[in-house]
């Protein structure tokens, strides 16, 4: 219907109204990544552990669709008509199709990313991912997959500290109180090491002198810029 309004109010010069006409073309490609999410989970045999993911990505198509329809509803002119088009919008929005996924779903979508397995490999496939440390996606991987071979290890420093059996402090420094009470073996804390070490890596980002940062002062604007008036007046 909103298509037929459009194509009959601007004709041929719809094309030309690019950002109403993408915003159909939005609602048109998330209907069809819609039925390709309901196609994929229902091909797969309805899996419970892809539950989660099949709802976020449900919820994220409806709220962009909705998105779609907003702006369609509040931009486009009908001579006689747009009034109409904002009362509905106003309805639209108290009423809408979608809604951005939560953030409940969201952690368990990402904590099913951070589990290394059969899931994981599935929703990654396609996506290339270097196994090399030393790239920058590699030295992510590799964090993760030390980490998870450690998580044993790393549990038992949990319980420790809760049991006050250890200090609370970072975990490459109860290392060595850790194996004097046999709370965890050598092997267990080389695979804590290294996987802390993997952790720091991966977190690094670029760090800059005082003096590097005080020489990157902005220069001051030239000529004379808008006056409060004008700009009120233009907002």
């Amino acid at each position: 219907f909103l298509a037929d309004i459009a194509l009959g109010s601007y004709g041929g010069g719809l094309k030309m109204k690019e950002k109403i006409a993408g915003r159909y073309a939005d609602i048109l490609s998330f209907m069809y990544l819609g039925t390709a999410t309901l196609k994929r989970f229902e091909a797969e045999g309805r899996r419970k552990e892809d539950l989660a993911f099949f709802k976020w990505s449900m919820d994220y198509i409806f709220y962009r669709i909705q998105v779609a329809f907003d702006g369609i509803l509040s931009e486009i002119k009908v001579p006689g008509l747009s009034w109409g088009f904002r009362l509905v919008g106003v309805w639209s929005r108290l009423n809408p199709i979608g809604t951005y996924p939560s953030d409940d779903l969201g952690h368990k979508v990402a904590q099913a990313m951070q589990e290394p397995g059969e899931t994981r490999d599935r929703m990654t496939d396609g996506i290339y991912i270097p196994s090399d440390p030393t790239e920058a996606v590699g030295r992510y991987e590799n964090a993760l997959l030390l980490i998870t071979e450690a998580n044993p290890a790393y549990k038992k420093l949990y319980i420790a500290i809760k049991k006050r059996e250890l200090p609370k402090d970072s975990f490459l420094n109860l290392l060595k109180p850790a194996l004097d009470k046999n709370i965890i073996t050598k092997d267990e804390a080389d695979m804590v090491r290294k996987a802390e070490e993997a952790r720091t890596d991966a977190i690094q980002v670029d760090d800059f002198s005082v003096d590097e940062y005080m020489d990157a002062t902005p220069t001051s604007p030239k000529g004379k810029g808008l006056q409060t008036k004008e700009v009120d007046e233009l907002v």
